[in-house]
């Protein structure tokens, strides 16, 4: 998965929890890697908007294909 590909999927993960998800404001989402397998996942880091909470989530992904 190369640089351009990451960055679509940062951009995608952020504008759709802005859409969807008003309830939290995020201050981190980072890739985490890929195998040949095409697992992979996104971690998000934030807050719960109006309490502060913070929030961390680890969400996995399969990927289509080689990487």
């Amino acid at each position: 998965m190369g640089p351009a590909h990451r960055l679509r999927v940062y951009a995608a993960t952020v504008m759709a929890l802005m859409r969807w998800e008003t309830r939290i404001s995020l201050s981190c989402v980072q890739f985490a890697g890929a195998n040949m397998q095409g697992q992979a996942s996104i971690d998000l880091e934030g807050t719960v908007a109006g309490t502060n909470v913070p929030l961390s989530l680890s969400v996995p992904l399969q990927l289509e294909g080689r990487v």
